[in-house]
C-alpha cells in the first residue's frame, strides 16, 4: 500500500516471541511504548497506527492501550499481505 507509515516485516515466531515477552502473554492490552519495542519502530510511528485505527484502541488513565489480540490480528493481516505480494512478483 502507499502509507506514509512504514513497519518491518519480521518473521512472526520472533515478532510473537517479542510481543509475549514484553507485553506478557497473559496481558490483554499493549501500550504505545511496547508496540513501538516490538515492532522496531518510532513513536510517531506507532502513534499514527493507532490515528488509522489500525487496531482496536483506548484512551484510559492518560495512555492509548490496544488490544492485544486486535494488535496480533492485524500483525497476522500484514504478514498474509507481504507474502501475498511476494508472490505475485
Amino acid at each position: 500500500s502507499n502509507s506514509p507509515i512504514t513497519t518491518p516485516m519480521l518473521d512472526k515466531e520472533k515478532t510473537m516471541d517479542a510481543a509475549n515477552s514484553k507485553t506478557g502473554s497473559s496481558k490483554r492490552c499493549c501500550t504505545v511504548i511496547e508496540i513501538q519495542d516490538i515492532l522496531c519502530i518510532s513513536r510517531p510511528a506507532a502513534y499514527g497506527l493507532i490515528k488509522k485505527k489500525a487496531f482496536r484502541t483506548v484512551f484510559a488513565g492518560g495512555r492509548y492501550l490496544t488490544s492485544k489480540s486486535s494488535f496480533d490480528d492485524w500483525l497476522d493481516g500484514c504478514e498474509a499481505e507481504a507474502k501475498e505480494a511476494h508472490q505475485l512478483k
